[in-house]
């Protein structure tokens, strides 16, 4: 339980109370701390009502798995798509419930993707994964809106 710097420059935040674990993936110290505290809240308040509601949301593994099979699988692009979306697992947190993820996170990404050194037009197509993730999960209820996904300005040529 707490907040712990991860390999990537982000922070993960664990929160477990009453036998119940949340986490989530933070870009800086400040943001993890705020969502250490939400967490909490959240899950006290769970305990607190006597009743859970049933989770409605999928975790970023759950929906990248669901949109390789139904979107990517046996296409072209497949690999390109499998690697970039297992990147975005590894800094994200395969856990991570896709409605944890804000537009806050994304630019944390795209941070790291800078910083790995990958072009611009790479990060735009790591950030399309995650954005039909989202779309696939809004279209089947695990997710009720998507945050603004950032976009890099790619060379005309």
């Amino acid at each position: 339980m707490g907040i712990r710097k991860n390999n990537t420059g982000g922070f993960k935040v664990d929160v477990s109370v009453g036998g119940r674990r949340k986490t989530a993936t933070c870009p800086t110290l400040a943001l993890a701390k705020a969502k250490e505290i939400e967490l909490k809240w959240q899950t006290t308040s769970a305990i607190n009502s006597g009743v859970e509601a049933a989770r409605k949301s999928w975790t970023l593994e759950e929906g990248y798995k669901h949109t390789l099979r139904i979107t990517w699988q046996g296409t072209k692009g497949e690999r390109t798509v499998q690697m970039n979306g297992k990147q975005a697992l590894s800094f994200l947190g395969a856990k991570t419930l896709l409605e944890d993820i804000d537009t806050n996170t994304l630019d944390g990404y795209v941070e790291h993707c800078v910083q790995k050194g990958n072009t611009n037009g790479t990060i735009n197509r790591k950030l399309a994964v995650i954005s039909k993730i989202m779309t696939i999960a809004i279209d089947r209820g695990f997710l009720t809106k998507k945050p603004k996904i950032p976009k890099r300005k790619e060379h005309e040529c």
